[in-house]
């Protein structure tokens, strides 16, 4: 008892100290020439704790080495950062981290002069969701014809001669490190594409890894909810366990108490910070762009522009708060007119930013996501009979499975259970033994508790040890079930579980 409380107890310090880091880049795009650092800025009561414990290095090789390059330099500041100064060259651009009490920032260091640049620095996506990947071919002299991925620094060729790829239901094996290039020249000057892909290990809006059965809270301002902890983490220019409080005045971290400059208005512009997953890299609160260049147009505001504002009199770029006292439009109330009364069909929650996964499209639930007499859309389940929302994992895997020990020459049976929606059909269902290759026909077929189908397998004569494979041949898996005999020990076990 005393062992797991200190565990979790270890636990949220290291979280709380996690929220009080930002990975900070001196320009979002860089040259390859000139001074130019990134580095860990800390705050909080523990500051300078943090700060001693900051570690750099490369995330991957991803064409200019998988070191630190020759020359780099590590210097503390006053301001409880620790900067790492990248030397001039072709070095330069990559992946970086900087690791804290064993939680891991990363950050994404472009070249100015790259002939294909990512759409962004990071993307962060749920488990479930469909999402593209798009690089934007700078230089005349390439087609994307000429193009070609990697992923985690494995080749795609199945993506190669395309500019923007689709990844459909994401999973956390999705995330990673995306290369985008049409020489190995290229990769070795560090000018070319590459981005980052973050997937939180539940579905939108859900958190508790990894059953995912737990409502996050509403993160206001493009915060977003920890897949672990259901903790919001706020963009950059926003505070508190909601991220409703604006920063503003080029004011940044967990606090609010980081500034760019106290002497100039803009001098945020061009920064790129990173935080702790599953945020990922944004321009500071009132900027845009690859290069966070850019102010936001009239009607957006907050980290990278995302914010829609919804106040009469227009809002503050960097907090979202309704200019001169201004109201809400019709439609929006709350904090910064950002709760809607209604939301488009596909989305529920307090700001409409969760996904519903309804059948044939239906609309959910606004407030809880619960599904029209709870039917879920193909690939979905509800789980959770707390609210039953359609939140998780409704690909075919592998429930219950087991036998009947008995003597040799005796006659067992098999039972093999398996989860999806759409329900796996009698048809679908096999039983094969494998020493023989042969198929054991199908005794009893039934379904219980919506998504669960049931196989029955009976008499089934055995004489030695042996594996029996419950078998989905059409969704490509499969798991073992060894068969029992008295006079020695023999345990059930899973094999091989391969997800559609």
């Amino acid at each position: 008892m005393e062992v797991t409380f200190l565990f979790h107890a270890l636990l949220i310090v290291l979280q709380i100290s996690a929220g009080e880091v930002t990975f900070f880049n001196a320009k979002a795009v860089v040259r390859q020439s000139g001074d130019y650092f990134i580095g860990g800025y800390s705050s909080g009561e523990s500051a300078e704790e943090l700060r001693s414990s900051f570690k750099y290095g490369r995330v991957i090789d991803i064409g200019t080495g998988g070191e630190l390059p020759d020359g780099f330099r590590i210097r503390d500041r006053y301001d409880f950062a620790k900067r790492l100064y990248l030397p001039e060259g072709a070095g330069r651009p990559g992946v970086y981290y900087c690791d804290v009490m064993d939680v891991r920032f990363q950050t994404v260091v472009l070249s100015l002069d790259a002939s294909i640049l990512p759409e962004s620095h990071t993307k962060t996506v749920s488990w479930g969701e469909n999402m593209s990947l798009g690089m934007v071919i700078k230089s005349t002299t390439i087609s994307a014809t000429q193009l070609k991925w990697k992923h985690n620094g494995v080749d795609i060729e199945a993506w190669n001669g395309q500019s923007s790829i689709t990844i459909t239901s994401a999973k956390p094996s999705d995330a990673g490190i995306y290369e985008c290039y049409s020489s190995e020249e290229q990769r070795r000057n560090g000018l070319h594409g590459f981005m980052r892909l973050i997937v939180r290990g539940c579905p939108n809006g859900k958190y508790g890894v990894p059953n995912c059965l737990n409502n996050c809270p509403s993160c206001y301002n493009g915060g977003i909810c920890n897949a672990e902890t259901g903790e919001c983490v706020c963009p950059p220019g926003f505070k508190g366990n909601l991220c409703k409080e604006g920063c503003g005045n080029n004011y940044w971290g967990h606090n609010c108490d980081r500034q760019c400059s106290s002497h100039k208005s803009d001098v945020c512009r061009s920064r790129l910070l990173c935080l702790q997953d599953p945020y990922g890299c944004s321009c500071q609160a009132s900027y845009t762009g690859l290069d966070c260049f850019e102010d936001c147009p009239q009607g957006k505001y907050g980290s990278g522009c995302t914010q829609t504002c919804h106040c009469t009199t227009g809002c503050n770029k960097e907090t979202g708060a309704c200019n001169n006292g201004g109201s809400c439009i019709t439609g929006f109330s709350g904090h910064n007119c950002q709760v809607s009364s209604s939301c488009s069909t596909g989305f529920y929650g307090e700001l409409c930013n969760y996904n519903c996964h309804c059948k044939n499209n239906a609309a959910c639930d606004k407030n809880t996501g619960v599904c029209p007499n709870g039917d879920c859309a193909p690939g979905w389940i509800n789980l959770d009979t707390i609210d039953s929302d359609c939140q998780q994992d409704g690909s075919v895997k592998f429930g219950d499975h087991y036998t009947k020990k008995v003597n040799p020459g005796e006659e067992t049976y098999f039972i093999c259970e398996v989860i999806s929606n759409p329900v796996i059909q009698q048809t679908h269902m096999m039983l094969v033994n494998e020493d023989t290759a042969e198929y054991v026909t199908i005794s009893d077929y039934y379904t219980r508790d919506t998504y669960i189908a049931v196989g029955n397998y009976s008499g089934v004569v055995v004489n030695s040890t042996r594996d029996f494979v419950c078998h989905v041949p059409h969704e490509m898996i499969s798991v073992a079930i060894t068969t029992q005999l008295y006079g020695k020990f023999h345990s059930i076990y899973e094999v091989c579980l391969i997800r559609a």
